[in-house]
């Protein structure tokens, strides 16, 4: 069984983790006609740890299915989505997308993504998945600075280095999820072109996260209050302004607003921190609403 990949939708996008997103095609009506998984690929999308299963693609805008060495019959995956989140990621959309009926249950997925360039990374429906389920608290502005205040708590900045140099939190600590990409591979030099060109600087995973972080933050007694420059969320509904109004589920919010803070948030857990929260609205909300910040912009 074979699959056409459309080369017009591919687009751009250096923000993402797998090695820099997608690299667009300049001929718009091209196509790849090749098995599924060369396919994305070559286009990009298809991150390594996401593999082709069943004669369909994993991962690549269609449904994903257990590989036949699950020996999973399809009424039983049926059942067992039911009982699990399903997902599969949308490379039109660059986005992963909840599914239940036709999506891959966690538990019959490799989760684990490796990059083209940088460390491997758990793919965010687990990330969201395991957050929610482990009742990860979200603080606004006012609540964080409240504690903090009080001495009860730590703001945890992840954002690299040299972000954190410019401007952070007053009193707030760096434990850098992200590093300037460190490689000198074919794609580690055309994702700091594509996003040099943007007048940004390329990022890559920090391997090491963990144990800067038992290094940085050691036994904190303190909650650890985990904040990136845009908060994100877990809430997979929208609440409208009017309170007689019921809130509604956005697809685009299947799994939240995916975000660093909460990325870092999920890997301090795996680190054996439990006392972890999350600033939702981020620190450009903090900076937004006059509270203390320091740096060298601030000197």
């Amino acid at each position: 069984e074979r699959f056409r990949c459309d080369g017009a939708n591919v687009r751009v996008d250096p923000a993402q983790e797998n090695g820099g997103g997608a690299v667009q095609s300049r001929e718009t009506n091209r196509t790849w006609e090749m098995q599924p998984e060369a396919c994305w690929t070559a286009a990009g999308l298809l991150p390594t740890g996401i593999h082709v299963d069943g004669g369909e693609v994993a991962a690549a805008g269609l449904r994903v299915r257990a590989s036949k060495d699950d020996q999973v019959t399809e009424d039983q995956g049926k059942e067992e989505v039911k009982d699990e989140p399903g997902f599969y990621w949308d490379p039109a959309n660059m986005r992963w997308v909840r599914d239940d009926k036709r999506g891959l249950p966690v538990s019959k997925m490799n989760t684990l993504i490796q990059p083209k360039s940088g460390a491997a990374y758990t793919a965010w429906p687990v990330v969201h998945t395991i957050l929610a389920e482990h009742g990860l608290k979200s603080y606004s502005v006012e609540e964080a600075m409240d504690i903090v205040g009080k001495g009860k708590a730590v703001i945890v900045d992840i954002r690299p280095t040299y972000d954190f140099e410019a401007e952070h939190i007053e009193g707030s600590i760096n434990v850098p999820l992200f590093q300037p990409v460190q490689g000198d591979s074919m794609m580690d030099q055309v994702k700091r072109f594509a996003v040099g060109f943007m007048a940004m600087k390329a990022t890559e995973r920090n391997p090491n996260f963990a144990e800067d972080a038992k290094k940085i933050l050691g036994d904190e007694k303190r909650q650890l209050i985990v904040a990136c420059t845009i908060g994100g969320t877990l809430e997979t509904e929208v609440q409208r302004k009017d309170p007689k109004r019921e809130a509604f589920k956005d697809p685009e919010r299947s799994f939240g607003r995916e975000t660093r803070s909460l990325k870092a948030a999920y890997e301090l857990l795996q680190a054996g921190y439990k006392n972890i929260a999350h600033l939702s609205d981020g620190i450009a909300m903090w900076r937004y609403k006059d509270q203390p910040m320091a740096g060298s912009n601030y000197k």
